[in-house]
């Protein structure tokens, strides 16, 4: 995401498989002039933005909605506010947010950084360059296994 005159836009959308192989991966032009491109999360610059593999936020709605229906599972870290972006609804969500809810409830979230921390014991989210997408894709992936690890371990203790 990026900050515009309008707000937080789309600047990137990467999608990767079950699998790990990349499915879809374009930098988004943002409809509203850009304020700041929050590039030190994103890692994402004008540069990009505005180069050979950038797409149109309508192009990139449209290439999304010819590969993600109403049965496709989506899985990430705090998909609510990606879908809003994307002006996108899907109700077959596995959230980490969600999953690993904040100690203190909603409306607060844990980062998926502290939750790699806690739940892995690994370090996430530390380049100077930005975050990864296949990072905290990867990470998705991984804090949803150790979920159905423990809760698979609990159901065995309880048989």
């Amino acid at each position: 995401m990026c900050y515009t005159v309008r707000g937080l836009e789309l600047c990137r959308v990467t999608i990767w498989g079950f699998d790990g192989a990349t499915v879809y991966d374009y930098f988004v032009q943002p409809e509203e002039e850009v304020v700041d491109y929050n590039t030190r999360f994103s890692g994402v610059t004008e540069s990009y933005v505005y180069g050979q593999n950038s797409k149109t936020f309508k192009e990139v709605q449209s290439d999304l909605l010819n590969f993600i229906n109403e049965d496709t599972i989506l899985i990430g870290h705090a998909l609510d506010s990606d879908l809003r972006v994307l002006k996108l609804v899907n109700s077959k969500i596995v959230d980490t947010s969600l999953i690993f809810p904040h100690e203190r409830g909603f409306p607060f979230r844990n980062s998926l950084k502290n939750l790699m921390s806690v739940h892995l014991n690994k370090q996430i989210q530390t380049s100077n360059y930005g975050n990864s997408p296949y990072e905290d894709a990867l990470s998705c992936l991984e804090l949803i296994m150790v979920k159905i690890q423990l809760y698979y371990a609990q159901r065995r203790l309880t048989i």
